[in-house]
């Protein structure tokens, strides 16, 4: 993922490479920035719920595997 940061240059036997600074900087205007997508119109859900939503999908998800591995 962080390929995309470098440009190189591989000869015989050597290579070079430079940082691609616009790349980490147009990246960089992303940090700490996610997309959710739902099917649920807001009419329904609004943005503020489908994101806390969203952050309780993984107390779910434990919560799941928790069961599958109860023996029983």
């Amino acid at each position: 993922k962080v390929g995309k940061h470098f440009d190189l240059v591989i000869g015989d036997a050597s290579f070079e490479y430079t940082i691609n600074e616009a790349r980490v900087i147009q990246e960089a205007t992303l940090d700490g920035i996610y997309v959710i997508r739902t099917a649920v119109p807001q009419e329904r859900m609004g943005s503020d719920d489908v994101v806390r939503n969203y952050k309780s999908l993984s107390q779910v998800e434990q919560a799941f595997r928790s069961m599958k591995s109860v023996d029983l």
